[in-house]
């Protein structure tokens, strides 16, 4: 009868199972950090190419049509009939004159999806309407579920420092803190 040569133990001791999860442990905590941070780098360099690429959309909507959009989706499709952002009804000239689609890219019925927040598809300004004394003013592009972390990188790539209550970047934290809206202001040449 033939017998296998190694007749002794099978398997692995604890010992040797200890130190394999302490040497998994010890990589994970080392690489953990790096991964993250590319990770929310990525993030934070998704978000703001969108940004740039709606702002910049809306942008060559006003030298075609000479109006702002008041939603995204007059970016990829025909604004017949729709106010512009500052309330106005765009006359049947105003929406000849749009050789949209402005954006390459699709928009869902709830905005576009960047990672894990979504920009909205209400174009707000401020002020509201524009009076002559004050022709100027913003269009506020609206993101959804931006975690904070995101909110400071974008802070930090448009205005330079960190400040959530002003700037280019606003973020106001919803109920769980972890998460909020991010408000980007484009500034507009009146209406």
């Amino acid at each position: 009868m033939l017998r296998p040569r190694f007749c002794g133990r099978a398997g692995f001791t604890l010992m040797e199972l200890v130190v394999v999860l302490a040497v998994t442990a010890m990589l994970a905590a080392v690489l953990a950090p790096q991964v993250m941070g590319r990770l929310r780098g990525s993030e934070v360099t998704s978000l703001a190419r969108n940004l740039q690429t709606v702002a910049g959309a809306i942008e060559q909507f006003r030298a075609d049509v000479g109006r702002y959009p008041d939603s995204v989706q007059h970016l990829v499709s025909l604004p017949a009939g729709r106010r512009d952002a500052c309330g106005y009804l765009l006359p049947g000239a105003f929406s000849r004159a749009w050789a949209g689609p402005y954006l390459s890219r699709r928009v869902a019925d709830t905005g576009i999806v960047s990672n894990s927040s979504t920009i909205l598809l209400d174009i707000g300004r401020s002020p509201t309407l524009s009076s002559p004394a004050d022709p100027l003013g913003t269009l506020i592009i609206t993101a959804e579920g931006v975690d904070r972390a995101t909110a400071e990188g974008l802070e930090a790539a448009f205005d330079g420092s960190y400040d959530p209550s002003g700037g280019t970047v606003r973020w106001i934290a919803s109920a769980s803190a972890d998460r909020g809206t991010l408000y980007y202001d484009i500034p507009i040449r009146g209406c």
